[in-house]
């Protein structure tokens, strides 16, 4: 991902959950062009700050096998949703991990997404 998309304030990992508070850049290059005066978070960009939070829990490089539900119920934006919450619960299931996650603004569900996920080899 692109490195300096977002910024992880304090992390809180479990056993096979974790909350971790996140910070978006408002002079990331994204949002340079996704939009210019009025930056929106690309989806894929949410997709991947879940994935690379789950990385942290799971302690691996992981990909997603299936993205079985995402939702995008309120846009997120570093101009009015700068500080978010990410909530990622992973449970193993033979060779890989089902995962449910959440992106919340002030306690308002922004993104939540259930998906499987696997060790890169």
């Amino acid at each position: 991902m692109l490195s300096d998309f977002y910024i992880i304030r304090n992390e809180h990992i479990g056993q096979d959950c974790a909350e971790f508070d996140v910070l978006l850049n408002p002079d990331c290059k994204v949002y340079k062009g996704h939009f210019p005066g009025e930056p929106v978070s690309p989806g894929v960009c949410s997709i991947q700050m879940v994935k690379e939070c789950a990385e942290k829990v799971a302690g691996a490089r992981l990909c997603f096998v299936q993205i079985k539900q995402c939702r995008f119920q309120q846009l997120l934006s570093p101009a009015t949703t700068p500080e978010l919450k990410i909530e990622i619960s992973l449970k193993q299931e033979e060779d890989n991990l089902n995962a449910e996650a959440k992106v919340m603004y002030n306690e308002v569900i922004c993104v939540s997404l259930k998906g499987t996920l696997k060790k890169e080899a």
